[in-house]
């Protein structure tokens, strides 16, 4: 379990929230990104809100 306490979105994700983003990345819609970085973590990397 990973800790969510203080976190902008203060939950874990659900399969259904992640679905869009690798659904997209997979499709022809996304043949022009190139080098493009999608973090979908609901904040978790900026860290704890203060």
């Amino acid at each position: 379990m990973v800790p969510t306490a203080g976190f902008a979105v203060p939950r874990q994700a659900q399969p259904a929230e992640i679905t869009p983003f690798v659904m997209f990345v997979a499709s022809d819609r996304a043949s022009f990104a190139t080098g493009s970085e999608l973090v979908v973590d609901g904040g978790f990397a900026l860290g704890p809100v203060q």
